[in-house]
């Protein structure tokens, strides 16, 4: 094994801890659903059209009564600074009461009116009074076929008591991540009670069937490089918000160059999951499956297969506006055998681990150009047992050996509007582990998403970090196609406690991109050159295409 490994550092041959690794999603829990809703903040005092045809006076102070709290009161006066000293009409002060109703309203923490009543202005000092209401009840209107308790167990989310408004608004983000609900949107209207408030919340069908298919040049030289694959599901079959999802990939023999001729490679995932009854969190059970033949110039010398069975679980915890972060587990079984030069050489492993997750997203704006920041972090801890036997001799070797590791994986992406149609990012992405690990823990420092200039077999470490700088340019006159330039850096190391000597690694490339995303069609294409120092058994350039379309 230890020549079959000798280079693994510069470039790693096909197997099944690879080409799981390749593809995270057979062995990823659910996916978040973080919204990225840009909220519009109150701007600078209105000025009144008919200012001139009205009578105006000096104002010089607010008094209300010692009606607002602290926290509510430092909002207020830092609204108001701008309206003190200056000469206002009675319909500026209209304008005035309106906005700062929304100030106080502070996106849903509280129900408060506050109301202009009729007075005589002395010494510049105007009076406000404030009004506050309640949640009187909520109403679900659903017309979706998920059970309406479980919309009502996420719809009447808080924290302490009744729900704010902010809360409401925040659930129905929530429900409209539920599989089969296509919008949930809160209406008010006034209640029974003084000072209540009715809120009724409209709940849309959303499509029971979905699917997709893609092509992509995304595999292995040697075991298919070209790629056809399907994914549907269906929606919320039992009306509990649930949702079985099937994935596939195959490499038919028709789309392979002569580099990968008689290579095979079929990757399969099946997932059911569904809402817990706490909340929006939802958990569920995923089988993965995958396996590969070489071919080319290596037909015959390889061959493997994995099996892997996921318990998943994801829980909301932030949507707002601006702001969403999930957090969430999962324990991965994994089975894999692999067989090389026709048997002679036989691998076999056992690994169970388990992950906590947490990712986010923060959404901003610079001089009114707005910014989102994506990150992540997972931390992992597992046990594996690996078996190896070598058929070479008269007489079987075998070779075995149990170790427990620990690695973490931070990732963090940041995008920033230079102009309407001019953006810019920086996404940085790394991994740190105990110990030497297997193909499928390692960290990837080739391919579509990590150094396009290298193929996905082209460097495989333990510990690392890849960086991506781009620019893109959209135009308004084909919505949703770009072009791209982009650079990208890798770095890492192997660690010498395993089978694979220890060493170190760099890759770079830069090269120029160009995506088309359109209603039902997308489209990417990057090509990309080495930069730097090349590695071993590597070409000179990649190009990188996927084609999908959703049904």
């Amino acid at each position: 094994m230890t020549t079959w490994h000798a280079s693994t550092h510069a470039y790693e041959p096909t197997s099944t801890g690879s080409l799981l690794r390749q593809n995270p999603e057979l062995t990823r829990g659910a996916d978040p659903g973080l919204d990225r809703p840009m909220s519009v903040q109150p701007a600078a005092p209105p000025e009144a059209t008919s200012r001139e045809s009205q009578l105006s006076f000096t104002v010089n102070a607010f008094d209300f009564a010692g009606a607002l709290s602290d926290e509510e009161q430092q909002r207020v006066d830092a609204f108001l600074t701008p309206w003190r000293g200056r000469s206002v009409t009675i319909a500026q002060l209209h304008a005035l009461r309106d906005a700062l109703t929304a100030v106080l309203y502070h996106g849903g923490d509280s129900l408060v009116r506050v109301i202009l009543p009729p007075q005589t202005v002395t010494d510049g000092v105007v009076r406000l009074d404030i009004v506050r209401g309640h949640i009187e009840s909520i109403h679900i209107d659903n017309t979706s076929d998920v059970a309406t308790e479980r919309l009502r167990e996420i719809l009447q989310m808080s924290r302490d008591g009744p729900p704010s408004l902010r809360e409401i608004q925040r659930n129905a983000r929530l429900a409209e991540e539920v599989p089969g609900v296509a919008s949930a949107t809160p209406t008010l209207s006034a209640g029974r009670e003084p000072g209540g408030t009715m809120v009724t919340v409209d709940v849309k069908p959303g499509d029971r069937f979905y699917g997709a298919a893609v092509m992509d040049n995304g595999g292995s030289r040697q075991a298919g490089w070209r790629r056809f694959g399907v994914t549907g599901g269906v929606s919320n079959m039992l009306g509990l918000g649930d949702q079985f999802k099937a994935t596939a990939y195959l490499t038919p023999r028709f789309m392979q160059t002569k580099t990968g001729e008689d290579g095979r490679t079929r990757l399969g995932r099946i997932s059911y999951d569904m809402l817990t009854g706490s909340g929006a969190s939802r958990a569920g059970i995923a089988y993965s499956h995958v396996d590969y033949a070489l071919g080319g110039a290596f037909a015959g010398l390889g061959t493997g297969s994995a099996n892997v069975v996921s318990v998943y679980g994801v829980r909301p915890v932030i949507r707002s506006g601006t702001v969403g972060l999930d957090v969430g587990a999962t324990l991965n079984f994994k089975r894999s055998s692999d067989e090389k030069f026709n048997d002679i050489l036989r691998t076999g492993e056992r690994s169970v681990v388990a992950s906590l997750r947490a990712e986010g997203t923060l959404l901003g704006s610079i001089s009114e150009r707005r910014n989102l920041v994506q990150y992540s972090a997972t931390v992992s801890r597992g046990t594996a047992t690996q078996n190896e036997s070598d058929y070479s001799g008269s007489a079987a070797t075998l070779n075995g050996r149990r170790f427990d590791f620990y690695k973490a994986e931070p990732s963090v992406a940041y995008v920033q509007a230079i102009t309407p149609t001019i953006r810019a990012s920086v996404q940085m992405r790394g991994q740190w582990a105990s110990r030497s690990l297997d193909s499928s823990e390692r960290l990837g420092l080739g391919g579509p998403s990590a150094v396009r200039a290298y193929d996905q077999n082209a460097a495989a470490v333990d510990d690392g970090i890849i960086l991506s700088i781009a620019a893109s340019k959209s135009f308004t006159d084909l919505p949703g196609a770009s072009v791209q330039l982009f650079y990208d850096d890798a770095r890492g190391r192997t660690r010498a406690d395993g089978p694979i000597p220890g060493g170190s690694v760099r890759l770079q490339g830069y090269g120029i991109g160009a995506s088309y995303s359109g209603k039902r069609v997308a489209a990417q294409l990057s090509y990309a050159m080495r930069a730097g120092h090349a590695v071993a058994h590597t070409a000179r350039q990649q190009t990188w295409v996927t084609v999908s379309t959703t049904f």
